[in-house]
């Protein structure tokens, strides 16, 4: 079961980093049919923390791509766009922390909140590095 589609509207036009999206998109897909598979509340733990931690080490890994990018064409909103980096990790770091120490799990707020976020992240901030790393590669 498809939770988030890849649409074309995502593509910011350059091939690593829409590859890298992409694959973000199948993270949170295999997180939510995973999620449907079990009732078990350790169970679901065990798929919650093993995929933020993917989420962390595959966000750290895209967003330096991105980042290295963005420094070496001069993109003028890099800070802004580093910001934004940050925040998803510390909200990560905060569902992380908040399974480890609550006794029921609640995994689907945070795969919305995923699938929320990547779309917006994607959609009004990484569409408009796009023209701009493009236009100087």
């Amino acid at each position: 079961m498809i939770f988030f589609a890849w649409k074309d509207e995502y593509m910011t036009h350059i091939k690593e980093l829409d590859e890298q999206h992409q694959k973000l998109v199948v993270l949170v897909n295999s997180f939510y049919a995973d999620l449907l598979q079990y009732q078990n509340n350790e169970q679901k733990r065990e798929i919650v923390m093993r995929t933020l931690h993917a989420l962390v080490d595959y966000s750290c890994y895209h967003f330096e791509a991105e980042e290295n990018l963005m420094r070496k064409y001069e993109y003028t909103e890099y800070e802004q766009h580093k910001e934004e980096h940050e925040r998803f990790k510390s909200q990560i770091a905060r569902f992380i922390q908040e399974q480890t120490e609550t006794p029921l799990v609640a995994p689907f707020p945070i795969v919305v909140f995923l699938r929320d976020w990547l779309i917006t992240h994607i959609m009004k901030t990484d569409k408009q590095y796009g023209p701009f790393l493009t236009a100087r590669m």
